[in-house]
Protein backbone atom coordinates (compact mmCIF):
# COMPACT_ATOMS: atom_id res chain seq x y z
CA UNK A 1 0.00 0.00 0.00
CA UNK A 2 1.37 3.28 -0.82
CA UNK A 3 2.21 5.42 1.96
CA UNK A 4 1.60 9.45 1.76
CA UNK A 5 2.92 12.69 3.80
CA UNK A 6 1.62 15.74 3.43
CA UNK A 7 3.43 18.47 5.23
CA UNK A 8 1.93 21.60 6.66
CA UNK A 9 -1.44 20.22 6.68
CA UNK A 10 -3.16 22.79 8.08
CA UNK A 11 -7.24 21.71 8.90
CA UNK A 12 -6.99 18.77 6.42
CA UNK A 13 -7.88 20.86 2.85
CA UNK A 14 -6.33 18.16 0.70
CA UNK A 15 -6.31 15.25 2.36
CA UNK A 16 -9.43 13.84 1.61
CA UNK A 17 -8.40 13.55 -2.15
CA UNK A 18 -5.19 11.66 -0.67
CA UNK A 19 -7.37 9.45 1.01
CA UNK A 20 -9.44 8.71 -2.27
CA UNK A 21 -6.18 6.65 -4.08
CA UNK A 22 -6.57 4.18 -1.19
CA UNK A 23 -3.24 4.88 -0.04
CA UNK A 24 -1.72 4.88 4.16
CA UNK A 25 -2.33 9.11 4.46
CA UNK A 26 0.06 11.06 6.94
CA UNK A 27 0.26 14.40 7.99
CA UNK A 28 1.89 16.53 9.79
CA UNK A 29 1.23 20.56 11.02
CA UNK A 30 2.91 22.63 13.77
CA UNK A 31 -0.10 24.07 14.55
CA UNK A 32 -2.06 21.54 17.24
CA UNK A 33 -5.62 23.64 16.69
CA UNK A 34 -5.52 22.72 12.80
CA UNK A 35 -3.91 19.28 13.14
CA UNK A 36 -7.53 18.81 15.90
CA UNK A 37 -9.74 20.26 13.02
CA UNK A 38 -8.63 18.07 10.39
CA UNK A 39 -8.76 14.58 13.04
CA UNK A 40 -12.45 15.49 13.77
CA UNK A 41 -13.39 15.23 10.24
CA UNK A 42 -11.15 12.88 8.76
CA UNK A 43 -12.29 10.03 11.47
CA UNK A 44 -9.35 8.22 11.80
CA UNK A 45 -9.12 7.82 8.31
CA UNK A 46 -5.24 9.34 8.50
CA UNK A 47 -2.24 9.57 10.75
CA UNK A 48 -2.16 13.03 11.83
CA UNK A 49 0.56 14.37 14.33
CA UNK A 50 1.34 18.19 15.65
CA UNK A 51 4.82 18.24 14.76
CA UNK A 52 7.62 20.45 12.88
CA UNK A 53 8.23 19.87 9.01
CA UNK A 54 11.69 20.15 9.83
CA UNK A 55 11.44 17.20 12.65
CA UNK A 56 9.52 15.03 11.15
CA UNK A 57 8.89 12.27 13.42
CA UNK A 58 9.45 9.38 10.99
CA UNK A 59 11.76 7.25 10.23
CA UNK A 60 13.81 7.34 7.13
CA UNK A 61 12.84 6.67 4.16
CA UNK A 62 9.51 5.39 4.64
CA UNK A 63 6.92 7.58 2.16
CA UNK A 64 6.10 7.08 -1.01
CA UNK A 65 4.93 10.41 -1.95
CA UNK A 66 5.58 13.63 0.28
CA UNK A 67 3.61 16.48 -0.68
CA UNK A 68 4.64 20.39 0.58
CA UNK A 69 2.09 22.41 -0.58
CA UNK A 70 2.27 26.50 0.17
CA UNK A 71 4.35 25.63 2.95
CA UNK A 72 8.57 25.78 2.66
CA UNK A 73 8.19 29.98 2.19
CA UNK A 74 6.54 29.90 5.55
CA UNK A 75 9.65 29.35 6.30
CA UNK A 76 11.65 32.34 8.87
CA UNK A 77 14.72 31.94 6.74
CA UNK A 78 16.87 29.79 4.46
CA UNK A 79 18.66 27.35 6.98
CA UNK A 80 14.62 26.74 8.78
CA UNK A 81 13.74 26.24 4.26
CA UNK A 82 16.58 23.85 3.77
CA UNK A 83 16.29 22.00 6.87
CA UNK A 84 12.39 21.65 6.43
CA UNK A 85 13.52 20.51 2.93
CA UNK A 86 16.22 18.03 3.78
CA UNK A 87 13.81 16.95 6.51
CA UNK A 88 11.19 16.16 3.85
CA UNK A 89 13.76 14.28 1.64
CA UNK A 90 14.72 11.92 4.29
CA UNK A 91 11.46 10.52 4.39
CA UNK A 92 11.00 9.52 0.76
CA UNK A 93 11.92 6.19 -0.23
CA UNK A 94 14.11 5.51 -3.40
CA UNK A 95 11.94 5.52 -6.19
CA UNK A 96 9.41 7.99 -4.55
CA UNK A 97 8.22 11.23 -5.40
CA UNK A 98 8.62 15.24 -3.83
CA UNK A 99 5.70 17.41 -4.70
CA UNK A 100 6.54 20.96 -4.04
CA UNK A 101 4.99 24.11 -4.49
CA UNK A 102 6.33 27.40 -3.20
CA UNK A 103 6.46 31.04 -3.79
CA UNK A 104 9.67 32.39 -5.09
CA UNK A 105 11.44 35.60 -5.85
CA UNK A 106 14.13 36.21 -8.73
CA UNK A 107 16.79 36.76 -5.65
CA UNK A 108 16.40 35.78 -2.04
CA UNK A 109 14.69 37.45 0.20
CA UNK A 110 12.53 37.60 3.56
CA UNK A 111 9.23 39.77 2.43
CA UNK A 112 6.79 40.63 5.40
CA UNK A 113 3.26 40.32 4.71
CA UNK A 114 1.40 41.47 7.61
CA UNK A 115 2.08 39.76 10.88
CA UNK A 116 3.62 36.90 8.52
CA UNK A 117 7.60 36.48 7.33
CA UNK A 118 8.64 34.78 4.64
CA UNK A 119 11.59 33.52 3.15
CA UNK A 120 11.15 33.32 -0.66
CA UNK A 121 13.64 31.95 -2.13
CA UNK A 122 15.54 31.92 -5.85
CA UNK A 123 14.99 29.37 -8.54
CA UNK A 124 18.71 28.87 -8.31
CA UNK A 125 18.35 28.03 -4.86
CA UNK A 126 15.62 25.47 -5.47
CA UNK A 127 18.23 23.94 -8.87
CA UNK A 128 20.87 23.93 -5.67
CA UNK A 129 18.79 21.70 -3.39
CA UNK A 130 17.24 19.49 -6.10
CA UNK A 131 21.35 18.63 -6.87
CA UNK A 132 21.97 18.34 -3.31
CA UNK A 133 19.45 15.74 -2.65
CA UNK A 134 20.25 13.94 -5.99
CA UNK A 135 16.86 14.68 -6.88
CA UNK A 136 15.72 13.52 -10.39
CA UNK A 137 13.61 15.71 -12.82
CA UNK A 138 14.31 19.42 -12.20
CA UNK A 139 12.29 21.43 -13.87
CA UNK A 140 9.46 23.68 -13.03
CA UNK A 141 5.96 22.18 -13.74
CA UNK A 142 4.18 25.24 -13.42
CA UNK A 143 5.04 28.78 -13.04
CA UNK A 144 2.23 31.17 -11.69
CA UNK A 145 2.72 35.05 -11.29
CA UNK A 146 1.23 35.89 -8.14
CA UNK A 147 2.23 39.31 -7.74
CA UNK A 148 4.68 41.23 -9.63
CA UNK A 149 7.57 40.96 -7.02
CA UNK A 150 7.06 36.25 -6.98
CA UNK A 151 5.78 33.58 -8.66
CA UNK A 152 4.56 30.55 -7.19
CA UNK A 153 6.77 27.09 -8.52
CA UNK A 154 5.33 23.71 -8.98
CA UNK A 155 8.36 20.84 -9.14
CA UNK A 156 7.72 17.13 -8.85
CA UNK A 157 11.18 15.50 -7.88
CA UNK A 158 11.98 12.10 -7.64
CA UNK A 159 14.25 10.15 -5.48
CA UNK A 160 16.96 7.47 -7.26
CA UNK A 161 16.87 4.29 -6.91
Amino acid sequence: MNKILEIGCGTGRNLPHFLKTNSQVYAVDCDFDAVSTAHSFLDGKAFLFAARGEQLPFRDEIFDEVHCIDVLHWSENQEQFESLWRDAWRVIQPGGSFFVRTRCVKSKTVSTSGASTWFLPDQALLKELTAKTGAEGYKPLLINVVAEEHVEVTLILRKKV
